[in-house]
């Protein structure tokens, strides 16, 4: 069982991935790693890599077999603990998986290059920009509530009101022509303190 560090909050840690996934986000400031912990998280971080490089389970589960002498139901399970903890840690699954694709990629694009493979470059960049979503436009999110229309009130002294309303009776002015169309709550403030 994983021990938590003293100058953190304690956190509940149900199993040693759990306890993995939590050392990893944090940088190991939160959880202190069993012997036990430390040689699964060797094994994970190294399936990570032979799952970066081999696209096959079963040549991967062979060289976890051989390397760190587990049985091959333990390098299945290590294998599974690999995408627990950095599909975790990478928020979810499916961006471990698109990381680990995009390396593949880049593998793709390297080994086109060296070998000048015009189609297989053009090809693997063709892949690239999928992975990314560049062919993709980007999605601005605007928040429609700061272009909404404002409401403007115009205070008038009292004395101005009064002559302004001498001039809409006698028809000297007529105030709905000099309004906008928007506009849909005139109303006079009586006191002349401003509110």
């Amino acid at each position: 069982m994983a021990k938590v560090n003293k100058d953190i909050v304690p956190i509940a840690i149900v199993n040693d991935v759990q306890a993995i996934t939590e050392y990893m986000k944090t940088g190991g400031n939160s959880v202190l790693l069993s012997e036990e912990q430390k040689n699964l998280l060797e094994r994970i971080d190294f399936t990570d890599n032979l799952i970066r490089k081999y696209k096959n389970n079963s040549e991967i589960v062979s060289i976890l077999c051989v390397r760190f002498s587990v049985s091959r139901k333990t390098a299945y399970k290590t294998i599974q603990a690999t995408q627990e903890v950095y599909g975790s840690t990478a928020t979810i699954s499916k961006e471990y998986w698109r990381k680990i694709t995009i390396d593949w990629i880049i593998d793709a694009i390297n080994l086109a290059r060296t070998s000048k493979d015009v189609k297989g470059l053009n090809a693997a960049l063709a892949n690239l920009i999928k992975a990314l979503g560049l062919d993709k436009a980007d999605t601005i999110d605007i928040d429609l509530t700061k272009y909404e229309s404002h409401k403007y009130v115009i205070n008038l002294p009292e004395t101005t009101q009064k002559m302004i309303n001498k001039m809409v009776q006698k028809g000297n002015v007529n105030l709905a022509d000099m309004f906008p169309d928007n506009i849909t709550d005139i109303t006079a403030i009586q006191d002349g303190s401003g509110e």
